[in-house]
Parts: C-alpha cells; sequence; structure tokens
C-alpha cells in the first residue's frame, strides 16, 4: 500500500507538552527497533538496517514534521565496509531538507566509523554498540560446571565462518539469530554439521527439532563453557562477545571490522589469525591459563560504565543547548534499558512520544 506524507504540523511548543501528532496507523510496515531517551527536548533511537540506514528515522519523520528533535542512529554492520557510510549520508542530506527541525547523530562503533561519517557530512560520535547491553542479563553463574572448551554464538551465514572452530574439541554452537530455512543456509548448516559431528548444536537442527534460546538459556550455555569465539571478519559490535565477557569467559577472536575488539584487553581477549589450528591452540591456552570470571567480568563491566557516564555527559549536553532544567544522570535509571531500545515498531514508538503507551 502506498504510503502518503502527512500535512504539515506545527512545531511543537516549547516546554514538556508532547507534540501533537497521531500515532502513525498500524497499517504502515513499520517495524524496526527504536526508543525515546528524553521527551523534552525530544531525542529519540533507532538501529539501522539495511532498508533503514536511519534506524527508524525514515518512518518517524513525517510524523514529527516541525517538532525538534534530536535522532541517534546506532548501525549494527559496520560502516567500513560496503556503502553504508554513503547510504546513511544520502538518507541524511534528504531527510535534512525535507524536516530542517530535526538533528541526527550517528553512534559509531570504531573511530573510523566516525571519521566516514563526519566526511559526509553526518555528525557522528564514538558509542560502541557493545557499550548498550544490560549486563544483568549475562552473569556468571558459580554453580555451572563447564562441559565445552568453547562455545561459537553466530548466525548460520558462512560469513561467520564456523570452519575456523573445526579442531576445537567439545565445541558448543548456539545459532539464534536465524535468517530463514533458505535452501542456502540450510545447506551451509548441512555441511557445518556435516564438518564438525562432535559439536554440539545447541538449538538443535534447522526443522522439527530447532529451538531457539532465550538470554537465560544463553547464559547457561556460556557458563558451561570456558572460551567464547568470534570469528567474522567483518560485522558490527557484535553483542555475542559481550555476553561472554560478562558470564566471565576469556575470547578468542580474529582480526575483524566493526569493533568487536572495543572491550578486548590482553587479560581476557586473544586475537589470532583465521586458521583453524590458530583458533583451537589459543582456545587450549585459555583453559590452561583459566583466568577468574569475576575478574574477567569486572574489567568489562567497569569499561562499559565508563562508557555510559560518557553517553550520558552527551546526552546532557543536547538537554542543555535546548535550555531545558533536566539531569539527564538522575533520570538514567529510567532511561536506560537493554540496547537503549525498547520499542519494536514506529506506532508503538509514536505512543511512547505522546505519553500514551
Amino acid at each position: 500500500m502506498r504510503r502518503t506524507k502527512p500535512a504539515r504540523r506545527p512545531a511543537a511548543a516549547s516546554g514538556p507538552a508532547a507534540p501533537k501528532v497521531e500515532p502513525p496507523p498500524r497499517t504502515w510496515t513499520n517495524a524496526f527497533s527504536g526508543g525515546m531517551l528524553c521527551r523534552d527536548p525530544l531525542i529519540l533511537v533507532g538501529i539501522a538496517r539495511m532498508d533503514l540506514p536511519m534506524g527508524g528515522l525514515e518512518l518517524m519523520g513525517p510524523w514529527l514534521d516541525g517538532v525538534p528533535l534530536t535522532w541517534l542512529v546506532r548501525p549494527t554492520w559496520t560502516l567500513e565496509a560496503g556503502d553504508g557510510a554513503d547510504r546513511l549520508a544520502r538518507a541524511w542530506r534528504a531527510h535534512a531538507a525535507a524536516y530542517p527541525a530535526h538533528r541526527l547523530v550517528a553512534l559509531s562503533s570504531t573511530a573510523a566509523e566516525v571519521e566516514l561519517c563526519r566526511q559526509r557530512g553526518v555528525p557522528a560520535e564514538l558509542f560502541n554498540g557493545q557499550t548498550f547491553i544490560e549486563e544483568r542479563f549475562f552473569e556468571i553463574d558459580p554453580a555451572a560446571v563447564p562441559i565445552h572448551d568453547a562455545v561459537l554464538n553466530a548466525a548460520p551465514l558462512a560469513w561467520k565462518r564456523h570452519a575456523l572452530a573445526r579442531d576445537v574439541p567439545r565445541l558448543a554452537l548456539i545459532a539464534d539469530n536465524w535468517p530463514g530455512a533458505s535452501a542456502e543456509v540450510l545447506a551451509y548448516w548441512t555441511g557445518v554439521r556435516a564438518a564438525m559431528p562432535g559439536a554440539t548444536f545447541c538449538n538443535g537442527m534447522f526443522g522439527a527439532d530447532y529451538r531457539r534460546l532465550d538470554r537465560a538459556e544463553v547464559a547457561a550455555v556460556i557458563n558451561r563453557s570456558r572460551v567464547g569465539l568470534a570469528l567474522s571478519a567483518v560485522e558490527g559490535a557484535n553483542r555475542a562477545v559481550v555476553e561472554y565477557m560478562l558470564c566471565g569467559r576469556p575470547v578468542v577472536s580474529t582480526p575483524s571490522i566493526g569493533g568487536r575488539d572495543h572491550y578486548a584487553d590482553p587479560a581476557w581477549w586473544t586475537e589470532v589469525e583465521p586458521d583453524p589450528r590458530a583458533v583451537a591452540d589459543a582456545v587450549a591456552a585459555w583453559v590452561r591459563r583459566a583466568p577468574d570470571p569475576a575478574g574477567i567480568r569486572a574489567g568489562v563491566v567497569a569499561r562499559m560504565r565508563a562508557e555510559r557516564e560518557r553517553f550520558i555527559e552527551f546526552l546532557q549536553d543536547i538537554v542543555d543547548r535546548a535550555g531545558v532544567q533536566r539531569s539527564i544522570r538522575a533520570a538514567w535509571p529510567s532511561i536506560f534499558v537493554n540496547e537503549l531500545t525498547d520499542c519494536r515498531d514506529a506506532e508503538s514508538l509514536m505512543r511512547r512520544v505522546l505519553g500514551t503507551g
């Protein structure tokens, strides 16, 4: 169904009142992950997709025409590879021309991404996506008995390079980010099973026995493993490595673009060449070393919280520039949710803006 742009609406009045706009109709194809960080001044956040390089501002913009707002977009796939930075810049130029009351800032996971955005006229700040993962969802289970030498939590896609883990004994594989049972995916995953007959496929194989794991079940697998693996060459910030470290597990990674090494430290992180033997040897070294899980978790959490403090200061600057008397730090416990997003479509985010949901 063709979507028409609503008539222009007057700018919102100053003060805490919500903008007088209607939520998007349910007929929209409007699914995306977004959230509201502040109503006055209005600060919204969205997670980018291939078809939504601005993370949902494309959908929300017409319904907030004339309303001053700051939109924070979190790229999930690195802007250092492909044309992601160019697509974001094109989308933002067109949007800014149509909606001059709106401001966009890219929350980039690497310094290189920040530079790419700024070179193209897109405001950007360095805030790695791992910073906004809620640490209480992944805890150390002191009662768990490790039965796996390593765990690889990765979508069943060839660029995740599962084969690099084929020499790791007692390997656990989690494949929760299932992109659908296409022939290509099924063929790839069948090949992984054939190459690693001794691995534990924690979700089962795709088909009747496939079962998605919830967060608690993923954490349980990690706690029953000694090492976490990340083996792709290019992706985004990567949630899985933070989940490993929050559960107190060291990480073996290959060199990568995208920012997954943001919280890397020799005390819990080894980078090796993309070679199965090198991966297996690094896992064996961590198994022998047996680092203290509490020390890994504490070190990573301390760095995440320091980054969040910097983010709070960033938000406070937006508030101060708007001339609003408000403490972001005081409100932070009610602002912070996992990945900063708790709305799953344009309608629910619009209702949050309006204060009706």
